[in-house]
């Protein structure tokens, strides 16, 4: 018998081997040479079948029916990801015995479990239509992915839309969704857009160049001539060393120009790999305003709700500060860290 003979003929004797494993932990097996996954899982197994359970009797046949049958660690992982479908825990070793007592063919084992667990939960009551949203925010590319889940009908009524549309003008449906998206009604937010004066004689010329807005995202220089822009711009003088510039003395919480011009200086959370808009930032004063920082634009910061809340106002632990006229990170130990998601890279203070 070679190496392959007796893997394969060990590995229809799970049941001696789960009976080996009996009592002991993961670090001693592990001790005995196993990996940790391999492990875990005969630990796992070996709780469930010789572990004290009510259902002492169902449990001897299972394990009987186990060995006799041949059964693998795999379709025994296989019948414990259904046990977990299982609603009432009294139906688990029901379920077990029934699956253990069959042959160890994967496929037909899968199916067979699966219609053991709708026959056990009986009539399945549709769930509640779920409403959510997830925008997934790569570093590495200039697009984003939205992942929508809404009511059966409404969700459908759109899809019918997007197909009768991309139809129309000849579009995929994935263009036919942007376009429609794009030009829906209700209140537009304008997000700034960050543009040196090097990167707009660029765009002037024909080059492309990527450029950050102040909602997180970025867009390419020719997405930027193409877009129809607003009636009205913004524009922020900085300083290469000081940071922004004109400084007020103001009350606790940013002006409106003050919150424009720290959202412009960082389009993201100042917080080193965050990626969170600006326009979605609260607003945080690197010196504390309890400890007499003023609310002057060299001592603000963007700062999403989390790394706001767990930036450290006593400045003993990590927190947000401007140094050589960008805000960074402080750590307790190291030299200060800037932002490097690359939309913070677009941020006034990094592009003059």
């Amino acid at each position: 018998m070679n190496i392959l003979q007796t893997h394969a003929s060990l590995g229809a004797r799970a049941m001696e081997l789960l009976t080996a494993a009996s009592g002991m932990s993961v670090s001693e097996l592990c001790r005995m040479g196993f990996d940790v996954v391999a492990a875990k899982q005969l630990a796992r197994l070996a709780e469930v079948y010789f572990a004290p359970t009510k259902s002492t009797r169902k449990q001897a046949q299972a394990q009987e029916s186990a060995r006799r049958n041949g059964h693998t660690l795999n379709t025994l992982e296989l019948i414990e990801r259904h046990v977990k479908r299982l609603r009432k825990k009294s139906d688990a070793w029901r379920l077990r015995l029934s699956l253990c007592q069959r042959d160890p063919d994967i496929y037909a084992l899968r199916q067979h479990a699966k219609q053991e667990v709708e026959r056990l939960n009986g009539p399945e009551k549709p769930a509640e239509a779920r409403t959510e949203a997830h925008v997934s925010n790569p570093s590495s590319r200039l697009d984003r992915t939205i992942h929508l889940t809404g009511p059966e009908h409404k969700i459908a009524a759109i899809v019918d839309r997007a197909d009768e549309y991309a139809k129309e003008h000849s579009i995929t449906r994935a263009e036919a969704l942007l376009a429609l998206f794009g030009t829906g009604g209700g209140t537009r937010v304008t997000p700034a857009l960050i543009i040196s004066l090097g990167d707009a004689q660029a765009v002037a010329d024909g080059d492309d160049v990527v450029l950050s807005l102040t909602n997180g995202s970025r867009m390419s220089g020719k997405d930027f001539v193409q877009a129809a822009l607003t009636a009205h711009g913004l524009a922020m003088l900085v300083d290469p060393v000081r940071g922004p510039v004109n400084l007020y003395r103001t009350s606790r919480f940013a002006s409106a120009k003050q919150r424009t011009m720290a959202s412009l200086e960082n389009p993201v959370c100042a917080w080193p790999g965050c990626g969170k808009g600006a326009d979605s930032c609260q607003i945080n004063h690197n010196m504390a305003w309890k400890h007499g920082g003023q609310t002057n634009i060299d001592n603000l910061s963007t700062a999403c709700s989390f790394h706001n809340g767990i930036n450290d106002d006593n400045r003993a632990g990590p927190h947000l500060d401007r140094r050589n006229g960008q805000i960074r990170r402080i750590p307790r130990a190291g030299p200060p860290e800037l932002n490097d998601h690359p939309t913070a890279r677009g941020g006034a203070m990094r592009i003059i």
